[in-house]
C-alpha cells in the first residue's frame, strides 16, 4: 500500500512510485478552500495567492489554479502582477491563457 506525504499544499507524493500528484482545490478540505475561508474569514485571512487563485476561478489542463496562482506571483512578483495593464504580456511572459490573464 503506498504511502502519501504531503510536501505543499500543492503537491501530495506516493513514495512507493514516485509518483508526484498535484492536490486540486477540490481535494482540499472545506476549510482550507480559498472561496470558502474568504466567506468564514473575510479577504484579511488569506494570502494573496488564494485571492488570486479566486480571481482566476480554475486552472487549465496542466495547472491547477492555487498552483498557477503560486507560480504567477513568483514568476512575476506581487507588485507587478497588480499593475501590469495589459494582458497580452502576461499571456506571453507567464504562459497563461488569454481568458487568465484578463
Amino acid at each position: 500500500m503506498p504511502k502519501y506525504q504531503i510536501k505543499t499544499h500543492e503537491m501530495l507524493t506516493m513514495s512507493i512510485t514516485d509518483k508526484q500528484y498535484v492536490m486540486r482545490v477540490c481535494d482540499m478540505p472545506d476549510e482550507e478552500k480559498p472561496r470558502e475561508k474568504l466567506i468564514a474569514h473575510g479577504p484579511r485571512n488569506l494570502s494573496i495567492a488564494e485571492l488570486l487563485a479566486i480571481v482566476l476561478g480554475t486552472g487549465t489542463k496542466k495547472e491547477e489554479v492555487m498552483t498557477m496562482a503560486s507560480r504567477l506571483l513568483r514568476e512575476y512578483s506581487k507588485k507587478n502582477i497588480i499593475n501590469q495593464t495589459n494582458p497580452t504580456a502576461i499571456t506571453n511572459e507567464l504562459k497563461v491563457p488569454p481568458v487568465k490573464s484578463c
